[in-house]
């Protein structure tokens, strides 16, 4: 309780300060607009002072194509560094408006070291769209009705950004055709809310994690549901550490091999807190918080071989369903805590005496039934954050606010 009251005594303090100083964000020059295009292939046209860079510069639409271009970018005075690992290239500190279509900024064709930070995209469906290229970061960005799309990309980071009230979708990744390759993109660190055509969409890729990010109220207007994270054909995902909450369905895995759910806190969310379907094989769930959702976690669609045990199910109207095959709800010593489960426990080892059993075609049993809550009720980030979220247009508060909470340390039972 007192952790509890601590959080919440946080976030009012947070939310006095982001209203004493929301005029600041709303009024500064950094959210006007000029218009300029800003095009590196070869060209090598200086569209503005380098020197204004440092101080939140307002520029046109940037479009990089190549390692040349990066250079020619750079020898025009439009960013720093050499393009290698220690020295990356840096564009920062520019606020983007996208005039409603396109990229605010274009990447493609390049392998050199780059960062973008500290920049505000707007009024674009793809606030930064990077296309066959590798070894980039994208980090402390602030993207309002914009997001983030990448296409055949490798070795990317986007860590510590917000995205939010987009048009289109949070961060949409898809691979390069092929066989599958490690792609080693991670999402971190993040606040995706209120995209209006899902949070994460991951198409394809191998290898890739999605970890400590707050990434709630996202819809998709191109199917009935409404994903907060949708994967499809993925292999190798890590999926840890997230509050996923209060949309139709908070994870949705499609025909996704080996995929690591860990530690998640899945909340509010009106149809679905996980859905594995359609052959989704070979799923690892544990340490998750799924709550107060209309049904937790659902299995079908002949998904097989998941293995799901220390994981918390309460207050969700039904809290499992498995419809799939050869389906493990415990490891074969410890299962899952489940509310409704009405069993005794004689022996006080812990386990329930008899198996608890889970809805579905598939005839499934946790033979280990926790009877004490792996993870305590109420633990994870609180409800008031979507509050706090909710009334923040941008600017530097969201991110205090990200680092303050996101890592709130929750007490386990190991």
């Amino acid at each position: 309780m007192k952790s509890n009251r601590k959080v919440k005594i946080l976030i009012l303090v947070i939310l006095g300060i982001l209203f004493t100083f929301l005029p600041i964000f709303v009024n500064n020059p950094r959210f006007t607009v000029r218009d300029r295009d800003i095009t590196s292939n070869y060209k090598g046209e200086k569209n503005f002072d380098h020197d204004n860079l440092k101080i939140s510069a307002v520029s046109g639409k940037i479009h990089i194509d190549g390692n040349s271009g990066w250079l020619d970018f750079r020898n025009d005075g439009n960013c720093t560094g050499n393009g290698t690992y220690s020295d990356p290239y840096v564009i920062e500190d520019l606020v983007i408006n996208g005039g409603g279509s396109g990229s605010c900024i274009l990447i493609e064709n390049s392998d050199v070291y780059f960062r973008i930070e500290n920049c505000s995209f707007s009024n674009s469906p793809s606030g930064i769209s990077i296309r066959y290229a590798s070894n980039g970061t994208i980090c402390n960005c602030t993207f309002l009705g914009s997001g983030v799309g990448l296409g055949g990309c490798l070795n990317l980071t986007i860590i510590e950004n917000i995205i939010m009230n987009g048009n289109g979708r949070g961060i949409f990744y898809t691979s390069a055709p092929g066989p599958p390759r490690p792609t080693q993109i991670t999402i971190v660190s993040n606040i995706i809310y209120n995209n209006s055509d899902g949070g994460i969409i991951m198409l394809h890729g191998l290898n890739n994690s999605i970890k400590q990010n707050i990434i709630v109220n996202n819809t998709y207007c191109n199917l009935v549901p409404r994903y907060n994270i949708y994967c499809h054909d993925t292999i190798g995902y890590n999926i840890s550490e997230n509050f996923i909450g209060n949309s139709e369905i908070g994870l949705y895995l499609q025909e996704c091999m080996n995929t690591s759910i860990f530690r998640n806190d899945i909340i509010n969310n009106s149809k679905y807190g996980i859905v594995i379907t359609r052959n989704s094989n070979n799923t690892f769930l544990s340490q998750n918080l799924i709550k107060s959702n209309n049904i937790g976690l659902i299995i079908n669609d002949s998904s097989r071989s998941s293995l799901i045990y220390k994981n918390q199910f309460i207050d969700n109207d039904i809290n499992a369903i498995d419809d799939g095959n050869q389906n493990n709800w415990d490891n074969g010593i410890i299962g899952n805590y489940w509310d409704d489960y009405t069993g005794s426990d004689a022996n006080g080892d812990g386990i329930g005496d008899v198996p608890y059993n889970i809805t579905g075609s598939a005839g499934s049993k946790d033979h280990f039934p926790l009877m004490k809550c792996p993870i305590r009720k109420g633990e994870g980030i609180p409800i008031e954050l979507i509050i706090l979220i909710s009334v923040i247009s941008g600017g530097a508060v969201i991110g205090v606010a990200t680092l303050l909470l996101i890592r709130l340390k929750r007490k386990r039972i190991e």
